[in-house]
């Protein structure tokens, strides 16, 4: 826990300011000034209250002493299990921005458009439920390889005759990528994540565990490695788009297909550095029944992704007020009886 110098009251880290806060006398700090024990920037763990759900599994942790009331991912509001734990501290993290307030009013706009929408999900009590969430990530850097061989075609006319001259074609990449990211935690949703992205880069932070007071963090259960070919792949298209620009300017069109720049191109990318990365996310769950539903605020940007469920008898009802003046009018121009056409007869 960290305290106020001046109270003794546990301190918060405010998105408005920056700062931490303590909300009994007005005190704000800088969270790298404020420490927590022998905690010190060279250590490699931090502790932590780690919280697991026994409906899924989900884990989340953080460094207050408040306690979980219910699970983020599944919605259930059983007692969460808790234990005191070592934690891998991450390099680097992008602080909240968005406060949970910001997060309401994003949510009323988008929940406004769906008139189908269960009226729980606008209920005030509902909305406080907001989370705000530290997501792991892991941050890539590769580069290609300084030299390739390339398959080269260049295309002319003569007559009535069209030559393709073949080449090998060898040049050197100058080119880097740094802090490619994918998320880092199996409970946290790929298609969601894809949603809120991306998180600005320029507002990374080094680490400090004071500024997740006031806020949770999943735990990061996905290896490194698992990503590492998909990281290949997101580099190499940029540089084969490039290379294509490139040789197209020259008169040289590179004539491999994309399939043969994947086999024997992009495995040489190396990965030189994996970083552990916090992102903030603001998480809204709705549960009813076996229904489980997101909304999602990227902290930062305030982009929302949402999976909104439908209230049932709000659309039937809908469907049948719509339905019902239809039939009217279809029955009455369709069903042609001695009555109806008397009726349109001038």
């Amino acid at each position: 826990m960290y305290e106020c110098k001046n109270c003794g009251a546990e301190l918060r880290f405010d998105p408005e300011s920056q700062k931490m806060k303590c909300d009994h006398c007005g005190s704000f700090y800088d969270p790298y000034d404020c420490h927590e024990g022998h905690e010190t920037e060279e250590n490699t763990e931090f502790g932590v209250k780690v919280f697991r759900c026994p409906q899924c599994g989900g884990e989340i942790y953080t460094t207050n002493t408040t306690a979980a009331s219910f699970c983020m991912y599944c919605g259930s509001p059983a007692i969460l299990e808790a234990r005191v734990q070592k934690e891998k501290r991450p390099e680097k993290m992008v602080p909240f921005i968005k406060t949970k307030e910001d997060c309401k009013e994003i949510y009323r706009k988008q929940i406004g458009r769906f008139p189908f929408a269960p009226s729980e999900l606008k209920n005030a009590d509902y909305l406080n439920r907001f989370v705000g969430v530290y997501v792991p990530y892991w941050l890539y850097d590769t580069k290609p390889p300084q030299s390739i061989v390339l398959a080269g075609e260049q295309t002319s006319r003569v007559g009535d005759y069209i030559y393709h001259d073949h080449y090998r074609i060898t040049g050197e990449i100058d080119a880097s990528y740094e802090g490619l990211s994918f998320d880092a935690s199996s409970s946290f949703d790929d298609h969601i994540s894809e949603g809120i992205a991306p998180f600005p880069v320029e507002k990374m932070k080094p680490f400090t565990p004071a500024m997740l007071c006031g806020f949770y963090a999943d735990t990061a259960d996905v290896s490194a490695q698992l990503y590492e070919g998909d990281v290949r792949s997101m580099a190499g298209e940029d540089v084969l788009g490039k290379i294509r620009k490139d040789q197209t300017a020259h008169h040289y069109y590179y004539s491999g297909t994309e399939s043969d720049f994947q086999t024997k191109v992009e495995p040489q990318f190396e990965i030189p550095s994996v970083k552990r990365a916090l992102f903030p996310v603001w998480f809204l769950t709705y549960r009813k029944k076996d229904r489980v539903a997101y909304a999602v605020v990227n902290g930062v940007t305030g982009k929302l992704a949402a999976d909104l469920p439908i209230d049932e008898k709000k659309y039937m009802i809908s469907s049948l007020l719509m339905a019902i003046p239809i039939f009217i009018l279809l029955n009455f121009f369709l069903v042609l009886t001695p009555q109806t056409l008397l009726s349109l007869t001038p």
